[in-house]
């Protein structure tokens, strides 16, 4: 599709497990995606830059050899 006259809202009201992805001059600005299967904690921690950073720099952690075994995480929790 390259143009709607449908709104956004209905557009979105549409979809099942498909996403939209709207573009500008053949680039792509905006998606809609259906909500529908999650939970309004989930989309609000997936949108939200605190959470992002946070999964961005455990994700480098991780990869940088930094990580903990279950029994490791229970002592340290322990400790706390």
């Amino acid at each position: 599709m390259t143009t709607s006259q449908q709104t956004l809202a209905e557009c979105a009201q549409d979809l099942e497990d498909e996403v939209v992805v709207l573009k500008l001059n053949d680039k792509p600005v905006a998606a809609i995606v259906p909500l529908e299967a999650l939970d309004d904690e989930t989309w609000r921690l997936s949108i939200s830059p605190d959470f992002l950073a946070i999964v961005e720099r455990s994700r480098a952690e991780y990869l940088a050899g930094k990580k903990f075994t279950l029994e490791e995480m229970k002592r340290e929790i322990a400790t706390m």
